[in-house]
């Protein structure tokens, strides 16, 4: 270890979770069951990698433990995590010997051991060869690297040539007590075994076969001695003052040389290759030669290279009854002659040897003193130093109390217990499972793979159970079961502290050459490091400290004379810490956790000791001399103060881009530095003990403050030597103007920084969202590595995220020498400097903040936050936007809005907020920095979904924008208008939108909220605003979106049309119902419902257009659909729409286009009576589909005469009938299908037919259905027909009976009335063939109508139907009307006389029915009898036309 004028302290990092052991058992054959014949102490040992300049050697060693016939070998790096670094060999019943050694080659590690009956050579790869290997390693460098042990094999070590089983012919033969290894030249294995005999057996292994050559080394010189030792030789065995109790084995030269020393207290010298003895010195001094007698330790020897001039140094630790010492001797040759010289002598403590080691410069020791406490110690070993004598203790860590003291009265004795055992790095799992095993008096809980919750939960059962256990099924009070609780916790926690205390003890030291120091305990490791100035003084005794020891440190070098005064200050305060009484010290720590002032805190401490006398008389007189002897008390207090600061002459944060090749060059030295689990929790430790040492100093130097404050104020009441001091005002003024405001700011900085080192994390149920983080900039905070099974505090997670990197980077600056960086004085102490100006509170320096937020520590954020309130000047607006992000992830979203908007005053001078959240770019200059930070902050409630904090917080950006040129202010009038939006705050969202200053963003929102509130259907919202100036655009935007969606969905055409309606705009209105029952009938399927929209539609247009005044102005343009680009279907009104900028008469390549692309599509204008006819078509489809759903999927897509020819064919004559009307159809195939009805109804069931007839609008009618004796009344009532004829009634058909089949008659001849204009017989005639050719009857009412009509017609169509008889008779009483009987049943008003007017017969029609009565009564009599009648009357007829022919002509001429 590097020479270090300061003193060291223990640190124990983080060994809570149990290591995972390879077992490796090894049978050699050799001699069995010698366990039980030696009793030896566990020993241990261990090995630093030579070379320190490389990362993945630097801070990695090697230590292992003996107990007995197990071998423990454990390795370690501060740099980096190491897989697979602990294996167990056991040898079964074979004891193992002190004197294991690891050796490094070019590509192995070798392990030299040795048993009683055997010894071994371990060959294991190199870090170098792994490094190289791993290429895991280089790209994922957070998950480490494989140790040397990870590849041990049980095959590996049973290897015949790695062992060389020891003979012992003799059964009873003495086995070796102690052992020495060592790799000499070409790789040979040398084992020097000690026998009680005084033999010393040196084995030689070699490295490639394997053979083992055994040498016994002599006890005599060259010269031999005969006058030494001849009665032992008569004897023929060595006397025990030569038997060798601890050896070490060193290459000199070419030569290997064993060093040993006897019982004797002689060093003996052997060589190897000649197996002579080669020199010998008594090491007694003059003061020992007659006390030599061998004390209860054995002596025991350890050996030193000098790094300058490869001497070799070795150190004998003497140890007989009356004294022990340390002997420090060099072994030289001198013209080949071998002699030893004597170097120093130091004598030991009154205590146990545990283990020393051996460095150039000191002697290092561990002891256990007579009340078992443990020490280590160090001594010169430099005779310039004066002070060989002086063992200067290492600070330990004390050592746990058995009972645990309370000091929070709030907290129960289960959350008091368990936050301390669970502490992280406080108890290792196997501590506590093996307490919890003790505590239960079982064994069935011991399983030391649970993870630390379910422990913790194991331990609470079984504490609760123990109390219900005491309890007895009695009532306590609360009180009593708190004490009932307090006392079983406490056993527990002996339990915990009796294991921990036996897993402490220590058995080894093992020295890291120039790193530091390894105290090797039983079950786990401590490390020593190197203590700063202010640590070095806080625990040293003042007049053991010079101002010479700080000529190399940091500001306290600068004046010897004022480093003389904060000595003597230091004392003062050094004092001050043994008399203050630990309440007050509690009390002092517990007011700044509520945030109370330090100054009134410890004023209030200080009054109180004074009051109390708990400051001795003695001790305030030695205090004042104290002060009034220092030379310059302001300037020793404030070169303190600065000692106390830690980011004071230090660089910030390193900048990535400022000269970044000498930056990632000096980055290369120090990557991987102490970034291990193992580093990290060492330099946490390290910098939480610096913490609370600077934190004592603080308080105490406050105390002192005040204490003289107290003295100079009581001046004039009691005599003090304070009153020869002049100025005293001057002194108070700069007490209370200068130092005391320091001070305490100081102190209340510590107390954050012991907080953050250990305060344990909370696992955040709250996953940390990269979406939110991603609009900070924290991509410099890297990935953190989250332990699985550990509780880590909040330093080690700083570190083990970008905290270490920022630390490498400032130690980087430092541009320490490759000799220097492994040295734990220069790196580790700047490197935990460096870690503390990070976590420093009181500097513009935010990394660690920025962390907590990264890392999801959101309700440690609250309380760092609350640690700096009231205080902390510094990063006000950043903490206030730290503490608000953390409410907000917990869902806390009003606090969050008040301090984030609370942050946004601090957003133009916080360089966080500035970097990290504004983030503004050049685009962004000269734009308002505060609604550039409150945008930021409108997104994070944005993506959380928090709606109303996001319309407080643009509301608030838009009272601090500038109106005038702000750009940002219409984005901030969206945010308002969009969430009020989907919040449903629908006037709000208006008034937000109507205020927006974008005309583009006013119409984007417009149909945002257009189309929100119809989705919802929120129409009586829609309809109240009044859209100003918005008009045209929401018109346009509805119809837009109205097309676009299916015609099925309403709410758009209902907008619009309730939009118009409201606004008076009736032919809108009504084109807009057009339009969609348009639709509805071309691209609906036609069933039911659409065509009864449909119909609603085109009832609601006509309604509008009876509105519209003046009348003539009731039309619209008949909508056409046209197919656009993209397979799109549109609807256009008047005009073709043409794109901005195309010409409308040439296509897209310029050419002309054709005379039917140029010309105008026809428009088609709308009248009302036009609208009623498409209503009555759609009402016509309705009562088809409804009477024969069979006509479902076709219905609805007939054209009119289509449509009539289905209705007539169904049953639905007088609906076909008002489709011929509005259509101007023919009425004759309706009149057909009804004339057939009614010949064929006396085949249909009565029930049929009555269905029949109630279809055609048949009302008023009743009818008595006789079913199986049961009389059912039933009155059919009909649709209304909206015909201008209006209903059918009973009294229209003119019923005389209740006949179906008559009242079908009924209807035909109602409708052929109704439907023939007079003087018409067009229906008449197709009713009449119809008839004809159905073989029926003709009815009297259709030939007497027939008769008044169109008689000549009547007979053609009789004729030609073949109803020659009927034709007979017809013409008959044709004829006679004629002549003038019966006139009137013709339509005739006159006969013919020869004053009437002409009269007017179809003799021709005559004729031809003649011929056929006279063809037919050639073979039929009854046809003979009318052709005879026929004839006569027709001859009648002639004579009657020719006389009143005559008579006309006459009286013609007569006039």
């Amino acid at each position: 270890m590097g020479e270090f004028s300061l003193g060291f302290r223990e640190v124990i990092p983080d060994q809570t979770l149990p290591e995972k052991w390879k077992e490796i058992h090894l049978n050699t054959g050799g001699t069995q069951s010698t366990l039980q014949d030696i009793k030896v102490l566990e020993k241990s040992g261990g090995y630093c990698y030579k070379d320190s300049s490389k990362y993945h050697t630097r801070n990695r060693f090697i230590y292992w433990r003996i107990s007995q016939d197990v071998l423990e070998l454990v390795e370690h790096s501060l740099d980096l995590n190491l897989s697979g670094n602990t294996v167990r060999y056991k040898f079964q019943d074979t004891h193992i010997l002190e004197g294991i050694t690891i050796h490094e080659t070019f590509n192995n590690v070798v392990i030299l051991i040795a048993t009683v009956s055997s010894v071994h050579r371990l060959l294991l790869p190199h870090p170098n060869r792994i490094h190289k290997e791993d290429h895991t390693f280089s790209l994922y460098p957070d998950l480490g690297t494989q140790s040397i042990f990870a590849g041990v094999t049980l095959d590996a070590a049973q290897n015949s040539s790695t062992f060389h089983v020891i003979n012992h012919p003799v059964i009873n033969t003495c086995l070796p007590h102690a052992c020495v290894t060592w790799l000499a030249m070409k790789e040979e294995a040398l084992f020097a075994l000690a026998y009680n005999t005084g033999l010393v057996l040196l084995i030689r292994l070699d490295p490639m076969s394997g053979m083992a050559v055994t040498q016994e080394l002599k006890q005599d010189t060259l010269v031999p001695r005969f006058l030494s030792g001849i009665a032992g030789a008569l004897r023929g065995k060595a006397s025990d003052d030569l038997v060798a109790v601890s050896m070490v084995l060193h290459e000199i030269g070419l030569e290997t040389y064993l060093f040993a020393v006897c019982q004797d207290g002689y060093l003996r010298m052997w060589s190897c290759s000649r197996a002579q003895l080669v020199a010998y010195t008594s090491l007694l001094s003059d003061g020992t030669e007659h006390g030599s007698t061998q004390g209860a330790q054995h002596h025991v020897i350890r050996k030193a290279i000098c790094p300058k001039t490869s001497e070799l140094l070795l150190g004998v630790f003497l140890c007989y009854e009356s004294q022990s010492e340390f002997c420090i001797v060099k072994p030289v040759n001198e013209s080949g002659t071998h002699h030893f010289q004597f170097i120093y002598t130091i004598n030991a403590d009154k205590a146990d040897l545990v283990d020393f080691c051996l460095s150039p410069t000191e002697v290092w020791a561990v002891w256990i003193s007579a009340q078992m406490e443990t020490v280590v110690s160090r001594a010169c070993i430099t005779k310039e130093d004066g002070e060989g004598d002086t063992w200067h203790p290492v600070i330990l860590e004390q050592p746990m109390e058995s009972k645990l003291e309370i000091t929070d009265p709030c907290l129960n004795p289960w959350r008091a217990y368990t936050n301390y055992i669970f502490h992280p790095g406080q108890f290792p799992v196997v501590i506590i499972t093996k307490a919890l095993s003790l505590f239960c008096r079982s064994t069935t809980l011991s399983d030391v793979n649970l993870s630390l919750s379910v422990l913790k939960d194991q331990v609470c059962v079984a504490v609760e159970t123990e109390i219900r256990k005491e309890a007895k099924e009695c009532e306590l009070s609360d009180d009593e079961y708190l004490d009932l609780a307090e006392s079983c916790w406490a056993k527990f926690y002996a339990c915990c502290v009796h294991y921990h205390r036996a897993a402490s003890k220590p058995v080894g030291l093992v020295l890291l050459r120039q790193t530091g120091l390894v105290l090797v305990k039983k079950h786990h490791f401590s490390l020593i490091r190197p203590m700063d100035a202010l640590e070095h003084l806080f625990f040293t005794d003042p007049t053991k400290v010079f101002p010479e020891q700080f000529g190399q440190t940091l500001l306290l070098g600068d004046d010897p004379d004022v480093c003389a005064d904060l000595i003597k200050i230091m004392g003062v305060l050094v004092d001050l810490e043994e008399r203050l009484p630990e309440e007050t010290k509690l009390a002092f720590s517990k007011e700044l956790f509520h945030l109370s002032n330090p100054d009134e805190a410890m004023r209030d401490c200080v009054k109180e000791m004074v009051n109390s006398q708990s400051l001795e008389t003695e001790f305030l007189d030695q205090f004042e001399e104290s002060l009034l002897g220092l030379q310059d008390l302001h300037s020793g207090m404030m070169k303190l103060v600065e000692a106390l600061t830690l980011d004071l002459n230090c660089p910030g944060r390193m900048e990535e881009e400022e000269n970044s090749s000498q930056t990632s060059r000096l980055l290369l030295r120090v990557s991987h530095l102490y970034s291990s689990s193992l580093g990290i929790s060492t330099v946490a430790q390290s910098l939480y003990q610096m913490a609370v040492v600077r934190f004592n100093i603080c308080r105490n130097l406050l105390a002192t403050l005040h204490l003289l404050l107290w003295l100079i104020e009581t001046i004039d009441a009691r005599e003090n030597l304070l009153a020869t001091v002049h100025n005293r005002q001057s002194v108070v003024n700069a007490v209370k103007a200068i130092l005391m405001p320091r001070i305490v700011i100081l102190t209340q900085a510590y107390y954050v920084v012991m907080w953050v080192c250990e305060t344990p994390t909370t696992y955040s149920i709250v996953d940390p969202s990269v979406q939110r983080l991603s609009l900070l900039n924290l991509s410099d905070m890297g990935m953190f590595r989250r332990p699985q099974f550990r509780t880590q505090t909040l330093l080690e997670l700083f570190l083990l995220g970008p905290g270490s990197t920022h630390a490498r980077g400032l130690l980087a600056r430092l541009d320490l020498s490759d000799d220097q960086l492994p040295m734990w004085d220069h790196s580790l102490l700047q490197y935990v400097s460096s870690l503390g100006q990070l976590v420093w509170p009181i500097t513009s320096n935010f990394l660690l903040p920025e962390f907590l937020l990264v890392a999801g520590q959101y309700t440690l954020i609250q309380e760092y936050v609350r640690q700096l309130q009231g205080w902390c000047e510094w990063n006000n607006g950043a903490r206030s936007f730290l503490l608000g992000s953390s409410y907000l992830a917990l869902g806390e979203r009003h606090k969050a809005c008040d301090l984030l908007l609370l942050a946004a005053g601090q957003a133009f001078k916080d360089n966080f907020l500035l970097s990290k959240v504004i983030q503004q770019g050049p685009e962004q200059e000269g734009q308002d920095v505060m609604v550039l930070y409150l945008l930021k902050v409108i997104r994070m409630f944005e993506q959380l979904g928090y709606r109303d904090c996001a319309i407080a917080v643009a509301n608030e950006a838009i009272r601090k924008a500038t109106p005038a040129n702000d750009p940002n202010l219409s984005m901030l009038h969206s945010v308002v208008f969009e969430h009020h939006l989907h919040l449903g705050h629908y006037q709000e969202a208006y008034d937000a939108m109507i205020v927006n200053p974008d005309p583009v963003r006013r119409k984007v929102h417009l149909n945002m909220l257009v189309m929100t509130l119809l989705i919802h259907c929120k129409l009586d919202v829609l309809i109240k605003f009044s859209y100003e100036g918005l008009m045209s655009e929401l018109e346009q935007m509805v119809e837009v979106r109205a097309r676009r969606e299916s015609v099925l969905t309403t709410k758009y055409y209902n907008f619009l049309y309730a939009l118009h309606v409201k606004k008076e705009n009736y032919r809108k209105a009504s084109a807009v119902m057009f339009e969609r029952g348009l639709r509805l009938g071309q691209e609906t399927s036609g069933d039911l419902a659409a065509l009864e929209s449909q119909a609603k539609c085109y009832m609601s247009c006509v309604n509008c257009l009876r509105l519209v005044e003046p009348e003539h102005y009731a039309w619209i343009v008949r909508p056409v659909m046209e197919s656009a680009g993209d397979s799109k279907v549109g609807f256009y009104f008047t005009v073709d729409y043409v794109a901005p900028g195309i010409s409308p008469k040439r296509d897209s390549a310029g050419e002309h286009k054709a005379d039917s692309e140029n010309k105008r599509k026809q428009v088609e204008v709308l009248e009302v009576a036009d609208v009623r006819r498409e209503y009555q078509l759609v009402k016509a489809r309705i009562k088809l589909i409804k009477h024969s759903p069979k006509h479902a999927t076709t219905g609805s897509r007939l054209s009119p005469s289509e449509l009539v020819a289905v209705l007539t064919n169904v049953g639905l004559y007088t609906t076909a009938l008002t489709i011929c009307r509005l259509f101007k159809l023919r009425y004759e195939p309706v009149f057909e299908g009804l004339t057939s009805a009614c010949v064929t109804a006396r085949d249909v069931d009565e029930h049929s037919l009555w269905k029949w007839l109630t279809h055609n609008n048949i009302s008023g009618i009743f009818v008595i259905c006789f079913d199986k004796n049961v009389v059912i009344c039933l009155k059919l009532m009909t649709i209304n027909n909206v015909e201008e004829q209006g209903k059918i009634t009973e009294r229209d058909l003119n019923l005389d009976d209740k006949d179906p089949v008559s009242i079908s008659w009924k209807l035909l001849e109602h409708l052929l009335m109704t439907t023939e204009r007079p003087g018409l017989t067009l229906f008449h005639k197709a009713v009449t063939r119809r008839l004809c050719q159905l073989e029926a009857f003709l009815p009297h009412w259709l030939t007497a109508s027939y008769r008044q009509r169109n008689p000549a017609e009547l007979l053609r169509v009789l004729l030609a139907c073949g109803r020659v008889a009927d034709a007979a008779d017809l013409a008959k009483d044709y004829i006679w009307a004629v002549l003038g009987c019966g006139k009137e049943y013709f339509g005739l008003k006159e006969g013919l006389t020869s004053a009437g007017p002409p009269i007017y017969l179809p003799v021709n029609t005559v004729d031809l029915l003649l011929l056929e009565l006279e063809s037919a009564g050639k073979e039929d009599q009854f046809y003979r009898k009318l052709f005879v009648s026929l004839q006569e009357l027709m001859d009648y007829y002639i004579d009657t036309v020719t006389r009143v022919s005559r008579d006309k002509v006459l009286a013609a001429g007569m006039k």
